[in-house]
């Protein structure tokens, strides 16, 4: 299992999108680019009625690589939280 660097606390940063994956993120001063293919997270509602036996799933933010040069990359789990793009976890 990956080990997080640090939990970012809610930090607010700016994402780029192209075609609705995102593409490049402004954090920390630094302009970071995504260089793999982001994976969208989902998360389930809190309770779910037993007789229910798929609970809808909302997609909540995406994981992805970014770099910022070769050498410097990290792993970042960011969700849409009050309509703001903010980092959840950095992983190393």
């Amino acid at each position: 299992m990956e080990r997080p660097v640090e939990a970012a606390t809610r930090e607010i940063v700016n994402v780029w999108m192209t075609n609705g994956v995102p593409a490049a993120m402004l954090w920390g001063g630094r302009r970071w680019r995504v260089i793999d293919t982001p994976t969208r997270l989902h998360e389930e509602p809190d309770y779910v009625p037993p007789m229910v036996t798929q609970p809808p799933v909302w997609p909540q933010g995406w994981r992805f690589t970014a770099s910022t040069a070769p050498g410097n990359s990290r792993v970042f789990d960011v969700r849409l939280i009050a309509e703001a793009w903010t980092i959840v976890v950095v992983y190393e």
